[in-house]
């Protein structure tokens, strides 16, 4: 489960950081586009703005931050894009702004991306049987048995044990942890009792 937890967020972020790419790649053809009208000296920059509004681009953070990046000051022309921007973005409330530092969303889930990445990595390096005994309240709880006998087990022997005391509390309006030491209780009382060595055992009671 947390191998599954991991690569979706590695799917969920990846989309978003591939879109935010197709945005920004979007807002780098329309400012060079610009920049070649501007260096003609032609009066077209007009037309070129107009071509953008009515190819409706997306008002992302990703294509404003990055319009905004390269337009910024590069001349008083292009001032009136970015007036365009700020229009645009008033329909909804918002300010290029508000959208530029919600770009700062990309680092964020680039790190994610790392982050989740180097966690597969330490999962797959884990182990597991380990770990699980080490933290598993009910393990501990078994280890108490008084012949000595479940600690002496392999694993896939005490996990048998674990899973049969899962199975009784399903059953039982008690948890796991109780079942567990109610065996042990009772494995000890049988000690007391001297009776069969073997029914002191916590997997006969």
């Amino acid at each position: 489960m947390l191998r599954l937890g991991l690569i979706e967020n590695i799917r969920r972020v990846s989309a978003r950081v591939a879109i935010d790419r197709v945005d920004k790649n979007l807002a780098d053809h329309w400012a060079k586009k610009m920049f070649e009208i501007i260096e003609e000296e032609s009066t077209d920059l007009i037309l070129v703005i107009a071509e953008m509004a009515r190819s409706n681009p997306p008002m992302s953070a990703a294509f404003v931050s990055e319009l905004i990046r390269q337009l910024r000051g590069k001349g008083p022309d292009l001032a009136m894009v970015l007036n365009w921007i700020e229009q645009q973005l008033s329909k909804s409330g918002l300010t290029s702004g508000e959208l530029v530092n919600a770009e700062n969303q990309t680092a964020i889930d680039q790190v994610s991306i790392s982050n989740s990445i180097n966690s597969l990595r330490e999962l797959g390096l884990l182990d597991w049987e380990q770990f699980v005994e080490t933290h598993s309240m009910v393990e501990h709880t078994l280890r108490q048995d008084h012949a000595g006998v479940y600690g002496s087990m392999d694993f896939s022997t005490r996990d048998r044990y674990r899973h049969v005391v899962e199975r009784i509390a399903k059953k039982s309006n008690r948890s796991e942890v109780e079942v567990a030491r109610i065996a042990i209780a009772l494995a000890r009382e049988n000690v007391l009792k001297k009776e069969d060595i073997r029914t002191s055992h916590v997997g006969i009671t």
